[in-house]
């Protein structure tokens, strides 16, 4: 069976930064399964029947179960999906995240196992009340019938559009589960 390797970086209580090996794959009946070691040192034992160390409907909730097992502890998730500042991108399911800005809809679709600092690590529960209030922050939607744009202004929004749609599928290109030549495991 096939696995994509992913190194897992967190932090203890007392600061120490620990990378564990843990491997993953997604299937439609399974969802999301991640396997940490001695499973993810020896990906040929990974079997259909394998017990997954951790899973989910979504790469983001997977490592949410994860997170529930070191965070009452201390420890922290040192990867993007984990950041306060970010939350999981609904579109995609896969290993990417959006960053969030306050007062802004735009959000940036981002590699969710990029590194972040200590101090930019969150509960689970301090990220999804995080996401909360970027949600309560957003400004409320046009009324209906309102000022019509010039067409110079659609065509801009369009444009800008387009520009967000070609960046994204470029990361989630670089980024997908798809099996790269030379990749065995």
């Amino acid at each position: 069976m096939w696995t994509k390797k992913q190194a897992l970086v967190t932090s203890r209580a007392d600061g120490t930064i620990e990378i564990l090996p843990m491997r993953y794959n997604v299937s439609h009946q399974r969802g999301w399964r991640c396997f940490l070691s001695p499973l993810a040192d020896d990906p040929a034992a990974i079997t259909e029947d394998s017990v997954p160390s951790f899973r989910g409907r979504s790469l983001f909730d997977a490592l949410a179960m994860f997170r529930a097992t070191i965070e009452p502890a201390g420890g922290r998730l040192l990867q993007a999906m984990a950041s306060r500042h970010c939350w999981m991108d609904a579109g995609t399911y896969d290993r990417f995240c959006r960053r969030l800005t306050a007062g802004s809809v735009q959000t940036e679709l981002i590699d969710g196992f990029l590194p972040i600092e200590p101090l930019e690590a969150a509960t689970l529960d301090e990220q999804r009340a995080s996401h909360e209030a970027w949600v309560a922050s957003l400004p409320s939607p046009p009324e209906p019938g309102g000022p019509p744009k010039s067409r110079a202004m659609r065509a801009l929004d369009q444009t800008n559009a387009s520009i967000l749609a070609a960046r994204e599928a470029a990361i989630l290109a670089r980024g997908d589960l798809a099996r790269r030549d030379g990749d065995d495991s």
